[in-house]
């Protein structure tokens, strides 16, 4: 199509950049060094059994998420998941942001060992309807 070969680009880095870059290296592989990570596989619960009480798999696992930062670190974190709009022409990501008010209510209440299982469970469904409602608008 008229690009040419591509060629591999050389940078003349400062001292000062290639020690940051050597920072950020060593910083990335402590956090590696320190992630834990045990998957789980059930035959018990997947897609269907979200169906049947007719929640979404994508919600159910941001609000997973969110619960998990709120249990371990006392807060639910600012996240963001890529959506796509490669529908549209010239389609591009968008940005979903998990981190609602709803989805802090849930994951706090889920904390709470005062609150009841209709409230939590109401405030699941919430937070994963909030979810839904922003994926489709991050698509339109």
């Amino acid at each position: 199509s008229g690009l040419g070969v591509p060629q591999r680009l050389k940078f003349d880095l400062s001292s000062s950049t290639k020690s940051s870059i050597e920072k950020a290296d060593k910083d990335l592989q402590g956090v590696l060094a320190n992630l834990e990570l045990a998957p789980f596989q059930s035959e018990e619960f997947g897609k269907n059994r979200l169906k049947k009480h007719k929640l979404g798999a994508d919600g159910f696992m941001q609000m997973g998420f969110q619960l998990a930062h709120q249990r371990m670190k006392g807060y639910t974190p600012a996240t963001y998941e890529s959506a796509s709009t490669a529908a549209f022409k010239h389609g591009r990501t968008e940005t979903i942001r998990s981190a609602t008010p709803e989805a802090a209510a849930f994951a706090k209440a889920f904390c709470d060992d005062s609150v009841s299982k209709d409230v939590r469970a109401g405030l699941l469904r919430a937070a994963i309807k909030r979810h839904g409602d922003i994926t489709k608008g991050a698509g339109t």
